[in-house]
């Protein structure tokens, strides 16, 4: 925890994720309010679409960055970082 607060950017991080927490909180309450079941909400789409997906698992990193950037309007960066978020979400899911 000592990394995560070490830094004006850690800092960032956590307040945005505890702000996150408290509008999961939020949500869930206003679906109970409407006589909804929190827990059948729609999830989150994946961040990559499957043909990005596909591009990134055969190792073609490169065109799942602009296959990503074309589908989803982002800029390089963005779209490299979620590739490489992908990729590494997919190892560890795959080596657990």
């Amino acid at each position: 925890m000592a990394l995560l607060w070490g830094d004006s950017s850690g800092r960032e991080v956590a307040l945005l994720r505890r702000r996150v927490e408290l509008l999961e909180e939020q949500v869930a309450m206003l679906a109970k309010f409407a006589g909804m079941d929190p827990n059948h909400l729609p999830q989150a789409r994946p961040v990559l679409d499957e043909q990005a997906q596909q591009l990134a698992l055969r190792g073609q990193r490169i065109a799942a960055i602009k296959v990503h950037r074309e589908t989803r309007h982002l800029d390089l960066v963005t779209a490299k970082d979620d590739v490489e978020a992908f990729l590494a979400e997919h190892s560890r899911a795959s080596t657990s």
